[in-house]
């Protein structure tokens, strides 16, 4: 078998794995730009994590080094999500074509959002650090730049967030609902499920496991989507519709 011919019959295959490796370091990327022990009174939900007034006091007690391996595991990883995506989007094709190409094109939108907006961290930090050791004289200009900072950090998370959880949401309508390559079931494995599942699990959780579930809820909750995906498509070339009673 050529290469070409061992890609295009485990395409699948490969871009699941890539998507699981790539919200894999996502899920690094989180804890090593914004795991922290410190402020946790203000942070109760994924939610918190959007408001930089509530993130920034995460932010001012990472090391130099953290900040920096999360940017850049966030930049290689993120996008590697696409691929995994890519794979939910090809299992979904029965389900009908305006709804599985809206399904791609919003993910493709909030995969290039998200990619930015983590990005934005590292500099955001060394900001809010800098602003936290400024002399008097200087607060007002800290403050001018932290306002800034809200201006063009906060709505970007909540628009990448919403055009995932619209994508999300025609997702699970897709496998509950319409024929599609996946069994019913699966629709209980989306990421906004998995979501809210961590989210219950992160108000009973000791300190530590709660601050996990909020920092990471986003990639972790793809993570595992894209590996179950993976291994109920694994056998299966999705070349024609089947049906999905249980199956």
């Amino acid at each position: 078998m050529t290469v070409e011919g061992f890609l295009k019959r485990n395409e699948l295959r490969l871009a699941g794995i890539l998507g699981v490796v790539g919200m894999a370091l996502g899920v690094l990327a989180d804890l090593a730009s914004g795991y922290s022990l410190d402020g946790t009174t203000v942070i109760t939900t994924a939610f918190s994590v959007l408001s930089l007034e509530n993130l920034s006091v995460f932010l001012l007690s990472k090391p130099t080094s953290q900040v920096v391996l999360g940017h850049y595991l966030a930049i290689l990883g993120i996008p590697l999500g696409l691929f995994g995506f890519w794979q939910v989007y090809q299992a979904i094709k029965p389900a009908g074509w305006g709804l599985s190409r809206n399904v791609w094109y919003l993910g493709v939108f909030a995969y290039v959002a998200g990619t930015v907006f983590h990005s934005t961290f590292a500099f955001i930090t060394f900001g809010v650090q800098a602003a936290d050791t400024a002399p008097p004289a200087a607060e007002p200009a800290m403050q001018t730049m932290f306002d800034n900072f809200e201006l063009v950090f906060e709505p970007l998370g909540v628009l990448l967030v919403g055009a995932m959880a619209v994508a999300l949401a025609f997702i699970f309508y897709a496998i509950a609902f319409k024929q599609t390559h996946y069994p019913r079931w699966f629709a209980l494995a989306n990421p906004l499920v998995i979501q809210a599942v961590t989210g219950l699990l992160a108000l009973i959780s000791p300190l530590e496991l709660r601050i996990f579930f909020i920092v990471t809820a986003y990639n972790l909750s793809l993570l595992v989507f894209y590996a179950v995906s993976t291994a109920l498509l694994w056998n299966s070339p999705v070349v024609a519709p089947r049906g999905n009673e249980g199956t």
